[in-house]
């Protein structure tokens, strides 16, 4: 009997440290890049995530254009989600400014580097929540980064995660209603 016992040689324990978190984000940038044609990550960007690990890199702005405003009503409301945070009401930033018809420019101030994904809305009466109809579906215009798809129970976060650097970025995302066309 071998020193394994009968335990399939897939499932063996191969004695494999823990790998370090620059190794974990490598991983998470490789596979977005394998998932989206629009998440195409330039070397330098890796090299601008590795630097964020030896606290040589700060927060920079993320500006957000947010396109296919119908009206000036109400307000834009942006939120910035890590993994954990994203579809939920704890991002760690926020920004919001007055709607402006067609393109509304969000700058949301000091985000450190690293993995994100946006959500926002436009909150057309200006109550700081999504307004949500029949089965929960909003009746407000929403969007994502890279405008990942929505499917039944809103986006996966591999879809609308980007990488943000150590420099100012801008992202465009375009909103779309679920309910009331458009």
């Amino acid at each position: 009997m071998s020193a394994h016992g009968t335990v399939p040689a897939p499932f063996r324990r191969r004695g494999y440290r823990s790998v370090g978190l620059a190794a974990v984000l490598l991983v998470l940038i490789a596979a977005l890049w394998s998932l989206s044609p629009r998440a195409a990550l330039a070397e330098p960007q890796i090299v601008e995530v590795a630097h964020t690990m030896t606290g040589r890199a700060g927060p920079a702005n993320l500006t957000i254009e947010v396109t296919g405003v119908r009206s000036a009503k109400g307000a834009v409301r942006v939120a910035v989600c890590t993994a954990p945070t994203f579809l939920k009401d704890a991002c760690p930033y926020s920004a919001s400014v007055p709607a402006t018809p067609g393109s509304t420019l969000v700058s949301v101030a000091g985000v450190p580097p690293g993995v994100y994904a946006v959500q926002l809305f436009h909150d057309e009466n200006d109550n700081q929540m999504v307004d949500r109809g029949l089965f929960g579906i909003p009746t407000e215009a929403i969007g994502f980064s890279n405008d990942a798809p929505v499917g039944l129970k809103g986006p996966r976060f591999a879809s609308a995660a980007f990488v943000h650097g150590v420099a100012s970025q801008k992202i465009t995302v375009t909103l779309r209603r679920i309910v009331g066309g458009g």
